[in-house]
């Protein structure tokens, strides 16, 4: 992160900075504030580009479980998943059956770390401007299309509740697993 804010001071051509950041990669995740701070030390849209075309995609349960039976030394699986992150939850029952096929302890550390980073997205789908609730907090309200979405939720049992003057509530309990967003469909009745 640091490097490349560097380099864009130091005033590296963007073209070229785009191309090693390209043929490099990246080893952080570029929040927006990031990406503007960027811009204003003066990295042109190209090098913005590419480093939103190289963030680090998640590895899947399954790439996991091919680095362990491809024999894959453990630390250098853990480096993986450190470096990309994982898409879904690495359970008791999951993290056994590495185990059983060889994964070691720096594999299985790097995954229950991982696991604190997961997230969950959840889209309702509604009447507009309802007032989305999770677990009793405010999310926001829905758009003219009756749609909010929202990223970043922690994976698990929450109580979902959505509200609109003249209408019933709708509450539904739901479970958010990633890597596919959950979708629901929350019909509001008259009164």
């Amino acid at each position: 992160e640091g490097q490349v804010m560097d380099l864009v001071k130091f005033g590296m051509d963007s073209a070229e900075l785009a191309k090693r950041v390209k043929e490099r990669g990246i080893d952080f995740e570029p929040s927006d504030d990031y990406l503007e701070a960027l811009r204003k030390a003066g990295a042109q849209d190209v090098v913005i580009q590419a480093i939103r075309e190289v963030k680090p995609k998640p590895l899947t349960r399954e790439q996991v479980g091919k680095l362990v039976a491809g024999g894959v030394p453990s630390e250098r699986a853990a480096m993986l998943v450190k470096h990309h992150g994982i898409d879904f939850i690495a359970d008791e029952e999951y993290l056994g059956t590495l185990r059983l096929a060889g994964g070691g302890e720096a594999l299985i550390a790097a995954l229950r770390e991982a696991n604190t980073k997961v997230t969950a997205e959840l889209v309702v789908a509604t009447s507009p401007n309802a007032e989305v609730s999770l677990d009793g907090e405010p999310q926001g309200h829905a758009n003219e299309q009756g749609e909010l979405g929202m990223k970043k939720l922690k994976p698990g049992t929450h109580a979902l509740k959505v509200s609109l003057k003249g209408k019933k509530d709708f509450e539904q309990t739901l479970t958010l697993a990633p890597p596919q967003p959950t979708k629901v469909e929350a019909r509001l009745e008259n009164l």
